[in-house]
């Protein structure tokens, strides 16, 4: 994304970003493309966030020299506005980052948290706890996710998908390929509504103090 902003800075024209502004609660479809850069220079805000690449999240040495770049350009144009830190999370179980690396989602998370937590106190800068939100979710949760095996996806015909309850990450659904064919997609990665609905009352509870039970 810093790269991104570098370009734009010395190349107007590079709008990389569809940006979608919300004026008096409705989303003003007219703007589609536009560059970070031209959203700090052309509005006033009060609070800016930013995060770090959840794949990346779980090492604090990939956030520089970024932030500090990434930080400053903000400073430079929205001077008054309060930049906070969102907290990523850790994937699904059936994530093949897990494989990947030899973790699990609760050894992600425990990463991500301490880079966090160093990140926000090198900068003094406070930080939307959504990943920790994510955990508590999965420990309540009475109907936890089951993962699989992967070779049983091969075995399932359109409808049907697999059981998802129990996590507010991830999804599964049907979509088309290149060749028409209907093929199960798998985002292990974000999140899903109900993780949505999880992120927008932490939020809304962290900026405006409402209590998110209510």
């Amino acid at each position: 994304h810093f790269g991104h902003l570098a370009e734009a800075e010395n190349n107007p024209k590079h709008k990389p970003y569809r940006i979608t502004k919300w004026v008096s609660g409705k989303a003003d479809s007219t703007v589609t493309k536009n560059s970070v850069n031209e959203m700090l220079k052309n509005n006033k805000y009060d609070i800016v966030t930013i995060q770090q690449a959840s794949r990346y999240s779980v090492d604090y040495a990939t956030y520089q020299p970024y932030a500090d770049k990434l930080i400053a350009q903000i400073k430079k144009y929205q001077p008054q506005a309060e930049i906070i830190i969102q907290q990523t999370w850790s994937y699904r179980a059936d994530a093949p980052f897990f494989r990947e690396t030899g973790m699990d989602n609760e050894m992600m998370y425990q990463k991500l948290d301490e880079a966090y937590h160093a990140f926000a106190k090198d900068y003094g800068l406070r930080m939307i706890p959504t990943g920790y939100a994510v955990q508590i979710s999965r420990k309540l949760s009475e109907n936890k996710f089951e993962n699989y095996d992967w070779e049983m996806l091969d075995t399932l015909q359109w409808p049907d998908l697999p059981r998802q309850a129990g996590d507010v990450v991830g999804n599964f659904r049907w979509r088309k390929n290149v060749e028409g064919e209907m093929v199960i997609y798998r985002d292990t990665n974000h999140l899903n509504m109900r993780g949505e609905y999880l992120q927008a009352a932490l939020w809304c509870g962290f900026l405006y103090g409402i209590d998110p039970e209510n």
